[in-house]
């Protein structure tokens, strides 16, 4: 990094500059001992018990008595860099021993940041999976991954403000489907005014991921504290009572039971076509249709006329 020639740190002037204004971070889990020559060796130095022709004999003689080729090799990058950028290099060195708690050190970190509490946890796993693919891809070309300034704030500013955005977080639902889907209610009660059919297995796998979308996403919000229990009731109270009134207007004095699967269709047409929100934020259409779907399923308000009768 000192001496990168694609980075403009060929003279001498140039990386000293950027050895001046630039702390590196060791970062161990080990604790310091007297033991370790190397890390005595450096505190001494930068307290100015050695001067810098002894540690950097140090330095030309772990060079030359490990065995490790691929060891020497970096020990030797250090050692060419010159008395004056050398010097400099080790006085910048902080050392972070004894680091068990690292992925707790980050979260307190991001809190510092006054990220939303609630949501430290999943905004550290939404960095720490970006950090790991772009590891992963320039360790794949051989490459270092090093963000500057500019291209950290670029590349991580929209997730802290996600973080911090007040609105409700909606999270795809990843888990499995459950079995013999097509005996949820919901699915039976859509089968019978025609909605679908069986035959139409991906279609019946959609909606049951709406439902299950909508019900991962309340449950999440409960625990996470963005919501109240008594909210989720009063945003299922008032689908209810949304519902009530499309059904009861359209089977008012409708007794031919000839009619009752197109009216059932609809009144779903009708509440598929509502703009749902929850805490005053709309919800996106699939999980709008996943609370009718959920809702039915309990079963809570149905279609056909009889759908107590048949469900309850």
């Amino acid at each position: 990094m000192i001496a990168d020639e694609n980075d403009g740190r060929v003279s001498l002037n140039d990386q000293l500059k950027f050895v001046g204004k630039t702390t590196f971070v060791l970062a161990s889990n080990k604790s310091f001992s007297s033991n370790n020559t190397f890390l005595s060796n450096l505190s001494d130095f930068q307290v100015g018990k050695i001067n810098f022709g002894k540690i950097n004999n140090y330095l030309k003689e772990l060079c030359e008595s490990t065995k490790s080729e691929e060891t020497k090799s970096y020990l030797g990058s250090v050692i060419s860099l010159g008395e004056a950028v050398l010097s400099k290099f080790l006085c910048n060195i902080k050392s972070e021993l004894n680091v068990d708690s690292i992925i707790d050190q980050c979260k307190t970190a991001l809190e510092e940041k006054d990220v939303n509490p609630r949501e430290i946890e999943n905004l550290f796993n939404q960095l720490d999976s970006v950090v790991r693919q772009d590891m992963f891809k320039n360790f794949s070309d051989s490459k270092k991954l090093i963000y500057s300034f500019e291209e950290r704030s670029r590349k991580f500013r929209r997730y802290f403000d996600i973080a911090n955005n007040p609105e409700l977080k909606i999270r795809k639902f990843e888990g499995g489907l459950p079995d013999r889907i097509e005996e949820q209610i919901f699915i039976k009660q859509l089968l019978e005014i025609e909605d679908i059919e069986l035959s139409e297995q991906e279609v019946i796998q959609n909606y049951t991921r709406y439902r299950l979308m909508l019900e991962s996403n309340l449950s999440n919000w409960v625990d996470e504290g963005q919501l109240t229990s008594e909210e989720i009731e009063i945003f299922e109270d008032e689908i209810f009572r949304q519902w009530e009134t499309e059904f009861r207007s359209s089977y008012r004095r409708r007794d031919n039971p000839g009619e009752y699967v197109d009216i059932a269709h609809k009144i779903l047409k009708a509440m598929r076509g509502k703009e749902l929100s929850i805490s005053g934020q709309k919800l996106l259409s699939d999980m709008g249709h996943g609370s009718l779907y959920s809702l039915s399923n309990k079963p809570v308000i149905g279609w056909h006329k009889d759908w107590k009768e048949k469900y309850k």
